[in-house]
């Protein structure tokens, strides 16, 4: 694959290509070999968006880019080796192995527009790099068997999987040497930089090891009824080498984690089916990358996922189709970007999600298809710390969502599609300093069916050029969605 393009927002670019060779064996009927080599390159321009203007984005320069685009870039070499293998012994036994070997080269760099002051005109500046250099080597073992023991159906499922991971972490904070301020009527720039190390700024190497256990069944004792048990054991070991001459050291720690999953689907008739689910996940408190292990975090407990759900599907009448699901996620002893430095983070104790999903599809002819949905999430801070107090929203979450999409096939393989997407207002950062306005986007598209299994698609977006913003980094780091887009493909099938 190949890719070079620009996007809607001045100076903002991409280039990427990647060759993924694959080949299998047949070691005889029963045994597979799977081998693949992947070569990926990407480099893109880092843009971080608009900043805010009081409590909201600063509207008005959708395409403008906010900082110097001539050296703010993010960059990722990658290399991954897979082996795959798969044996049947008969009788519903079968043995996969799934190993893989990856080498990582990740750097980014940007000035960015980091605030914006109305009383004055002026746009704050700031700039940082990191680079990140990994290395990985993970395998995975299933032993899987579809029985019928006890008279029930069943699918039994062990395994484990072990891994290792090396990378050298490396943080530098821009010196503005042409002034960390820029005029609002003209934000992008051409900056004289020295990027050099601050206090604070991460110097790492880091090695993690795990090693996991895990076991799952899944029963079908009657027609009408399928339950799904599982259990994971992971231990897993970090060591962070903190190279920093100010608050550098050497810290550890080993977790041993037990996650368990429960799934029940009844069903109790052809056109009615409900389930319910639990399941337990953890994120180490050295982060979501294991580097910011210190001698305060290498104390404290993971942090944890409870998800517990239900839900139903239901085929009212022939070809309406209706779902519906209630959920929700507890995470405990969570963590967040600091919203006054986003390279820090905070804890942020702990948080409930509650939503309900609703979701209709309705064949109303042969040839017009309509499917709607609508989400209801509350997702806020239930425990205070100094970070965040209880009560405050989670970021990112809007309270609402809403979708429609038509789509109807005219004669001579022609369809047309027409749709909308709506969100309520969200938060750009758990400050809650910095709102995200609620937005309506139209959508359309025209299908087209080629003759020998080729397809032509066309899709409109945003066809009303609505102004929005549908995501954040933090609140002065606001992504600006896309106006009026035409996006059209060719495929074929064979």
């Amino acid at each position: 694959m190949y890719e070079d393009g620009n996007r809607f927002r001045n100076h903002v670019d991409l280039k990427r290509y990647g060759i993924n060779p694959t080949a299998a064996w047949l070691v005889g009927p029963e045994t597979r070999i799977d081998v693949s080599y992947e070569h990926f390159h990407d480099r893109r321009t880092a843009d971080r968006g608009v900043p805010a203007d009081g409590d909201e984005p600063l509207r008005g320069l959708t395409r403008t880019f906010f900082g110097d685009p001539n050296i703010s870039f993010a960059k990722a070499d990658v290399d991954l080796a897979t082996i795959a293998v798969e044996h049947e012994f008969g009788s519903g036994l079968t043995l996969r192995n799934r190993t893989m070997f990856g080498n990582y080269g990740k750097f980014y760099q940007n000035v960015y527009g980091s605030a914006f002051n109305a009383a004055t005109g002026l746009v704050s500046l700031s700039g940082y790099n990191n680079r990140n250099d990994r290395t990985n080597l993970f395998s995975q073992t299933d032993l899987v068997w579809k029985t019928r023991l006890a008279g029930i159906d069943q699918t039994l499922l062990f395994g484990f999987e072990v891994g290792r991971e090396k990378s050298r972490s490396k943080h530098l904070t821009a010196i503005l040497l042409s002034g960390n301020s820029t005029p609002i009527s003209d934000p992008t720039v051409d900056v004289d930089a020295i990027f050099a190390p601050a206090p604070n700024d991460a110097d790492n190497r880091v090695k993690a090891a795990v090693a996991a256990v895990y076991a799952q069944d899944q029963l079908r004792p009657v027609d009408w009824l399928e339950v799904v048990a599982g259990l994971r054991f992971d231990s897993l070991k970090i060591d962070v080498d903190d190279l920093r001459a100010i608050g550098g050291g050497q810290f550890e720690r080993r977790d041993n984690l037990l996650s368990p999953r429960l799934g029940l689907i009844l069903k109790p008739g052809q056109n009615l089916s409900f389930y319910a689910s639990y399941s337990r996940s953890y994120l180490p408190q050295s982060g979501d990358q294991f580097s910011s292990l210190t001698d305060v975090t290498d104390g404290l407990k993971p942090e944890r996922f409870d998800n517990y759900e239900v839900g139903a599907k239901w085929e009212i009448l022939d070809g309406l189709l209706a779902t519906a699901a209630v959920y929700r996620l507890d995470r405990t002893n969570t963590r967040a970007a600091d919203p006054n430095d986003p390279t820090h983070t905070v804890l942020t104790g702990a948080q409930r999600s509650r939503g309900l999903e609703l979701g209709l599809e309705r064949s109303v002819t042969s040839r017009w298809l309509i499917s709607g949905g609508y989400a209801f999430q509350d997702a806020k801070i239930t425990t205070t710390t100094a970070a965040a107090p209880a009560g405050r929203k989670v970021p990112l979450v809007p309270r609402h969502s809403f979708s429609l999409w038509n789509r109807y096939d005219l004669a001579g393989g022609i369809g047309v599609g027409f749709g909308v997407i709506a969100r309520s207002k969200s938060y750009a950062s758990i400050s809650n300093a910095v709102k995200l306005p609620g937005y309506t986007r139209v959508d359309a598209a025209v299908f087209y069916k080629l003759p020998h299994g080729m397809e032509a698609q066309v899709n409109f977006e945003n066809l009303l050029g609505a102004h929005y913003f549908p995501t954040a980094s933090n609140d002065n780091n606001i992504a600006p969605g896309a106006p009026r887009s035409i996006k059209a493909t060719v495929g074929y099938g064979f």
